[in-house]
């Protein structure tokens, strides 16, 4: 399993998709089922990651009824975010909220706080779909509630794509390149790439 997550990290998705089903394949022999879930989750991030986003679904709505089966409330929150933002990706902006709200209830109650960030970006986002007033203040308001680097570089890069200002564009691009100078995280520099390839007003 670990070695899947490393290959998906690489991007090396058929060599994770092997590991995630050879995992599954033990796990239903072990009659593991929590261990079934989180497999079935994990093909689902290879299925979204290579564009099949029906499978991608089906195979998230497998591992989050497998952990309420089981009352395994983190790995039902941590794959409803997973579905919510890949519905959200799809334009399906009603059904993305109603599983996002779940997972921020669900994510408060066991006081996540990375889960609660990511569902509280995600209602900004879909707020911006109708109000995109109303997502800015939502996203102002997320500020001083969420202080780590990462979620205020974050914030203000969502800002910036709503704004279109410079002063959240270089907000968010000092941040992800302190970022990235510290950990050499590819995610943040695809992120200084984006605002590179983006104008300011």
């Amino acid at each position: 399993m670990n070695l899947g997550s490393v290959y998906f990290s690489i991007r090396n998705y058929d060599k994770a998709m092997a590991c995630y089903r050879q995992y599954l394949s033990i796990c239903e022999q072990q009659e593991d089922k929590k261990g079934i879930g989180v497999a079935q989750g994990s093909m689902g991030m290879v299925y979204q990651a290579k564009g099949d986003h029906a499978q991608a679904l089906e195979h998230y709505s497998r591992a989050i009824d497998t952990a309420k089966d089981l009352r395994v409330p983190a790995d039902s929150c941590v794959f409803m975010l997973k579905k919510a933002n890949l519905l959200f990706t799809m334009n399906k902006f009603e059904h993305a909220g109603s599983v996002n709200d779940e997972a921020l209830q669900t994510a408060t109650q066991l006081g996540f706080e990375n889960a609660i960030f990511q569902s509280s970006l995600l209602r900004a986002k879909l707020a911006a779909v109708a109000d995109k007033q109303g997502a800015i203040h939502q996203l102002n308001d997320m500020l001083p509630n969420f202080p780590k680097s990462a979620m205020q570089a974050e914030i203000f890069y969502q800002l910036f794509t709503l704004t279109h200002t410079a002063g959240h564009r270089n907000r968010a691009a000092a941040l992800y390149r302190a970022l990235y100078d510290q950990y050499r995280n590819a995610a943040y520099k695809e992120r200084l790439q984006e605002l590179d390839r983006q104008t300011a007003r």
